[in-house]
């Protein structure tokens, strides 16, 4: 409601998707692969089967909830639950003999469910790509990341991502072994599922052997739908807006006056003369006058600019307020 009724007041004010929601729904929309919501769904019922008793909480590790607006929290917790995998099967197991009937038939069902081959293999690739997705994380919610700086991270893991998914014969014989041994013990059987020919609601991947198929119907599944999502969600919208980054003295020492003349140019014509009049011709100025100075570029903030703009830049000094106020995430401020 708020983004419309800004939105017809100031044309030029640009909405701006938090960073860290976008990855959330990025790891929301594996969610697509059947066996891997099913992984999910069973990890959180078996985290508060354990939680919701005194008793039952004692016989494992302490493992934090599947925290749904704590992203970081909702990684460590997966990543936890992998690493203790194996005692929380022991205590679900005791609990299948528990002398209540309620305790000892949802510990059975949940038993049989954590020791199928579908959940012990999910398990192991998202607990894998937790680990990898939990820094990113973190670092999105950083009070100084901007566009740029977000673009490299995503753009990094992006890079990560494919190399495993170009490797991935590779890359998944070495989380099958550990998936192997894990299996091992638990006495579990790793096999392949039954194949039917119109099966539509379970992957039904040919297969010689049973790494070949998890490696297809899971970890192929689970990596195209994470690549894709990135690139979906991250795309480059909002790129001119924070192209007003470049004023500062650390960004316009990576440019030629060319490229920077450029950059001001789109920058004058998404917002316009009236709002940033004579806007290139200052700028290029602004330029000349700060390539010609020898400051160490770290020591200086962007809103420390202001100051500097102030009496002299007047079109500059506008293009950096409204530089300060572009926002990467809203965490802090909803925090």
């Amino acid at each position: 409601v708020f983004k419309k009724i800004i939105g017809d007041l100031y044309s030029k004010a640009m909405f701006f998707h938090c960073a860290n929601h976008r990855l959330n729904l990025v790891i929301n929309d594996t969610n697509a692969v059947i066996e891997i919501r099913n992984t999910v769904g069973t990890i959180k019922e078996i985290i508060k089967f354990f939680r919701d008793s005194t008793l039952r909480r004692n016989m494992v590790p302490n493992i934090p909830l599947l925290c749904e607006t704590r992203w970081s929290a909702k990684h460590k917790a997966i990543r936890i639950f992998k690493l203790n995998f194996i005692e929380i099967m022991n205590g679900l197991e005791k609990l299948t003999t528990s002398m209540n009937c309620q305790t000892r038939q949802k510990a059975h069902h949940l038993y049989v469910a954590a020791t199928s081959s579908n959940f012990v293999v999910a398990l192991h690739i998202i607990a894998m790509y937790s680990s990898i997705l939990e820094p990113v994380t973190n670092q999105l919610q950083e009070t100084q990341l901007n566009l740029q700086s977000l673009n490299e991270k995503i753009g990094d893991l992006v890079k990560i991502l494919n190399c495993h998914r170009e490797n991935s014969e590779e890359e998944f014989a070495t989380i099958f072994q550990e998936i192997q041994t894990c299996c091992n013990l638990l006495n579990i059987d790793l096999k392949l599922p039954r194949l039917v020919k119109r099966m539509t609601h379970k992957s039904n991947q040919p297969a010689h052997s049973v790494e070949e198929y998890y490696r297809r119907s899971i970890f192929i599944s689970y990596l195209d739908s994470i690549i894709t999502s990135l690139n979906e969600r991250f795309s480059e919208n909002h790129k001119i807006p924070f192209a007003l980054l470049q004023l500062h003295l650390r960004e316009m020492k990576l440019l030629t006056k060319q490229e920077f003349i450029k950059i001001v140019s789109k920058i004058e014509n998404f917002y316009g003369t009236s709002l940033l009049e004579n806007f290139i011709v200052e700028a290029t100025t602004w330029y000349e006058t700060w390539k010609k100075k020898t400051l160490d570029p770290s020591n200086i903030e962007y809103i420390d600019l202001l100051e500097n703009a102030k009496s002299f830049y007047p079109s500059v000094f506008q293009a950096i307020k409204i530089g300060l106020t572009l926002p990467i995430t809203t965490c802090t401020v909803e925090r």
